[in-house]
């Protein structure tokens, strides 16, 4: 195999690992936030969540290039989380990574006894899209799991040397 071919393939792999372990991340964290809706944490649990499901699937733009698409992108959800897929990007677009006027409703600042107190109200998310969450990661995790594992047999079958620290 050519040594920029390696380069590749290690690259990819490397992507899949870190995408695999982040749906991980994402399943444990739905099924946490389902077990326990009473976390301290709860927004910030929700925020990292949502953008932890997204990073795998979003490359860094370089010198105002916008990104080319990443490893990942070979993998979409299946049709029937194809809706929650766009919804978390959506979510992560207007709510956790900026605050857009039409996601008002989900998170503002309300002063509920009319005394100039202020809060935070809040929309969580609720149970059974967590549930479907956690499926979804959970797929995708394996998804990613295998292609890693078939990249990694490639470089064996070719005979590559294992890279060490």
């Amino acid at each position: 195999m050519h040594p920029s071919k390696v380069n590749e393939v290690r690259r990819k792999i490397s992507l899949l690992t870190l995408a695999e372990v982040d749906m991980r991340q994402v399943a444990n964290a739905a099924r946490a936030l389902n077990d326990d809706d009473r976390l301290p944490f709860r927004r910030m649990i929700e925020t990292g969540l949502v953008v932890t499901y997204c990073r795998p699937f979003s490359g860094a733009p370089k010198d105002g290039v916008p990104p080319q698409k990443t490893v990942v992108d070979m993998f979409a959800p299946t049709a029937d989380f194809a809706w929650l897929h766009a919804q978390l990007w959506e979510v992560r677009n207007k709510l956790f990574g900026h605050t857009d006027d039409d996601y008002k409703h989900r998170r503002m600042a309300v002063d509920v006894f009319g005394s100039h107190r202020y809060s935070e109200q809040y929309q969580h998310l609720d149970p059974e899209r967590l549930v479907a969450i956690a499926a979804l990661a959970e797929a995708l995790a394996e998804q990613f799991r295998e292609a890693k594992e078939e990249l990694q047999q490639s470089l064996i079958d070719a005979g590559v040397p294992p890279l060490t620290c």
